[in-house]
């Protein structure tokens, strides 16, 4: 009885090292490399979200598709997208790696995070990776 408890736990071990090993392959991009973002409070209110993304080789588009602004006391404030005027600077075309940032006008006292969608395509393959910040209280 003793060897067959040992024998199922050594089983039930060797599939969920199987199945972490699967979960970490499946995770790899063809165009993504590397992705970061950070909240800093810059004064006035203002908190800026800086980002930046590195390709695995030179992508017609990489960037930032979509930023999610929240706030923790009411959640979701807004979400800028690369398209939108004024905000397509989230964007870069034929680069290897690509950053910039964005800046919310908050209030005073409150904090803040984001959600980004990071975006790359490099004409035949397209993939994205989140990303959520810490949160910077505005001053």
């Amino acid at each position: 009885m003793k060897k067959k408890l040992m024998r199922c736990a050594a089983l039930t071990l060797a599939l969920l090292m199987l199945q972490v090993s699967v979960f970490a392959t499946a995770k790899a991009s063809e165009v993504i490399r590397r992705t970061t973002a950070s909240a800093a409070a810059i004064g006035n209110g203002e908190v800026s979200f800086d980002f930046f993304i590195t390709g695995t080789k030179k992508l017609e588009q990489i960037g930032v598709s979509k930023i999610e602004i929240y706030s923790k006391s009411e959640g979701l404030l807004v979400t800028y997208r690369y398209f939108d005027d004024g905000y397509e600077h989230m964007m870069g075309y034929d680069e290897y790696a690509y950053g910039n940032a964005v800046v919310y006008e908050g209030e005073p006292g409150e904090s803040y995070y984001a959600k980004l969608t990071f975006y790359a395509y490099d004409g035949t393959i397209a993939d994205m990776d989140t990303y959520i910040t810490s949160s910077a209280e505005a001053y």
